[in-house]
């Protein structure tokens, strides 16, 4: 604002007709401090990289001391149709990076599944968490619908990206948390529920359930003192959707070996 006299100054100097003048409020950090390197990424570049989407960010930027009614979510067509100077605040706005989280999360589902799935095998390269070889090694309909599943529980790509580690045919840690559900006494269990599941010829969620189900009442064992260690040591975390839309995401020769994985080194603490 005070730069904007000696604009004017500047285009009368050059007798040029000054354009007219609007300012939004200033940008204030979380602690309502200017805004600044020190309150973290300041690059729209950077944001990128941390897996925020174009939509969201156009979104969340356009909000910063501007409002139309109670809406939140914009698309750019709607900014434009809407925006208007008189809508815009006096005070200052806060950048709060969590909010601009929640609209991503917001716009992670409602952009089209094939432009995010596209998206997700650009950051899995990106994170390391897979290589391009072993994204397309997977079939394009599990694919999707592990997208579709996991982007619920992710705020960005990254995140996202993340949580599908359990797709790939890599190492999977057990998180400490988890540790102590993972006895030696499951290890029998383990290795029948391996044995139902890895020759599945439609391993759809359904027949992943019938399958485990059947393996653990042969041994007389109910779903539930099993379901949690099993999610585990396949997906690698306690949460997530369901635990056989977890194995059908992973599909069968994975879910089996990393069961059978697991039910060596049980034994070895047995």
């Amino acid at each position: 604002l005070p730069n904007t006299p000696k604009q004017l100054h500047i285009y009368r100097a050059l007798d040029l007709t000054p354009p007219k003048f609007a300012h939004i409020p200033l940008i204030l950090g979380p602690d309502r401090t200017k805004l600044s390197k020190r309150h973290g990424a300041v690059s729209v570049l950077e944001y990128r990289r941390k897996g925020i989407l174009p939509e969201a960010m156009v979104n969340f930027l356009a909000r910063l001391g501007w409002s139309h009614g109670d809406q939140e979510i914009f698309t750019r067509e709607e900014l434009i149709a809407y925006f208007d100077l008189p809508a815009v605040g006096k005070s200052a706005a806060v950048f709060d990076e969590q909010k601009l989280l929640w609209l991503n999360r917001e716009w992670m589902r409602r952009i089209p599944l094939p432009k995010l799935a596209e998206l997700v095998r650009e950051f899995l390269v990106l994170e390391g968490v897979a290589s391009p070889e072993e994204i397309a090694a997977i079939p394009e309909g599990r694919f999707l619908r592990a997208v579709e599943l996991l982007r619920d529980r992710s705020r960005t790509l990254v995140e996202l990206a993340q949580s599908a580690r359990f797709l790939f045919p890599r190492e999977i840690s057990v998180p400490e948390d988890a540790k102590d559900l993972l006895k030696p006494e499951l290890s029998e269990a383990f290795l029948k529920v391996a044995e139902a599941v890895e020759t599945l010829a439609e391993p759809s969620p359904e027949e992943f359930e019938r399958a485990v189900r059947e393996a653990l009442e042969r041994l007389g064992l109910p779903l539930k003192n099993v379901a949690l260690p099993i999610r585990v040591v396949v997906s690698g975390s306690r949460v997530g959707p369901g635990l056989f839309e977890v194995l059908a995401m992973a599909g069968p020769k994975l879910v089996a070996q990393r069961l059978r994985n697991a039910a060596m080194e049980l034994g070895k603490k047995g």
